[in-house]
């Protein structure tokens, strides 16, 4: 009908492709409602991505190009554009015009869509930030949550000597946050780096106040043969309600130096 909202054309269209409609009929009517509502711009992704989910990609590429090099920024279209296109001219592309809107806003915004790009589980994207996180999170002062998802983006990815980066950046802007701390303090001690860990315990002692950064401490004195300080910690590590995988080892080491003594 000519005057339903589009909103309810656009459910309509999904509900339409998820029983398995043809191709030619889906088509037919996204055509319907991009005439009838010209300034609706999910109707034209839409039909940039039923072309490319029909591999029909020289109609897609050409649909996605209208959309993206216009001065709007459309998250969900160069989402959907780096999906189905992956080539190198492509990915320079996706780069290019993300570059391009950065450049142009506020660190709100930018940590925003950052956040939303690490969560999104795109290969592009993934590509992207690889390359540039770092240095974005080096320029911006970031939030605790844009933190937290940049350390999980490296995390899964094992790339510690970022992860440390990353922490420092973060610890010097709040020095007062002890979960801050204890992830920093993690690649450090993933990465064997017990001299700046020895160095963080005795200048800021009270960053060693999480649960896992206690056990760390506890290895830290333990290392040293100072007994009494790694079994204070590993006894303080262990009163914390919950469990978390490193308690295991703190009762060992505990029970070793209690065998000991």
């Amino acid at each position: 009908r000519a005057y339903e909202a589009p909103e309810v054309l656009h459910l309509s269209f999904l509900y339409r492709k998820l029983s398995g409609e043809s191709f030619k009929s889906l088509s037919s009517f996204l055509d319907s409602c991009v005439i009838v509502y010209p300034d609706y711009p999910v109707f034209v992704l839409d039909r940039a991505v039923l072309f490319a989910e029909n591999k029909k990609f020289r109609q897609s590429r050409h649909i996605f190009m209208n959309i993206l090099q216009t001065d709007t920024f459309y998250y969900d279209a160069i989402y959907a554009f780096a999906r189905y296109f992956r080539s190198h001219r492509d990915e320079k592309f996706v780069f290019d015009y993300f570059d391009k809107y950065f450049s142009g806003v506020d660190p709100d915004s930018r940590q925003l869509v950052l956040t939303r790009m690490i969560r999104a589980n795109n290969v592009v994207f993934d590509s992207y930030l690889s390359d540039r996180l770092t240095d974005f999170a080096n320029r911006d002062i970031f939030s605790e949550s844009f933190f937290d998802a940049a350390f999980d983006f490296y995390w899964r990815r094992n790339q510690m000597e970022r992860l440390i980066v990353l922490g420092q950046r973060f610890v010097n802007l709040y020095p007062d946050n002890v979960s801050a701390w204890g992830r920093y303090i993690l690649p450090l001690f993933v990465l064997g780096k017990f001299n700046t860990l020895d160095s963080i315990l005795t200048y800021r002692p009270q960053a060693f106040n999480s649960p896992f950064a206690m056990y760390v401490a506890g290895m830290i004195y333990y290392r040293r043969n100072d007994y009494i300080r790694s079994r204070d910690y590993f006894v303080r590590c262990l009163n914390v309600e919950g469990n978390f995988g490193y308690k295991p080892v703190a009762v060992n080491l505990l029970a070793d130096y209690y065998y000991r003594n």
